[in-house]
């Protein structure tokens, strides 16, 4: 899996939050990569394992956020 790969199914997997939080999300996994470099591209990709799991672990955020308002 690619970079763009991954992006493009992290955005779809994120479909269903609210925009700005998908857009944070987003934003902060793309700069991940851009820190990262692209020459440790393909360690990056194996260390979040996949879009899923990166998504479980958004959206496991968000409901604990959401229940200490």
């Amino acid at each position: 899996m690619s970079k763009q790969q991954f992006m493009a199914e992290l955005k779809q997997l994120l479909g269903d939050i609210p925009g700005s939080e998908r857009d944070e999300a987003l934003d902060y996994y793309e700069n991940f990569f851009l820190d990262a470099g692209e020459e440790n591209e393909e360690q990056i990709l194996r260390e979040l394992e996949s879009p899923e799991k990166v998504v479980h672990t958004i959206k496991a955020g968000l409901r604990d956020t959401d229940s200490k308002d």
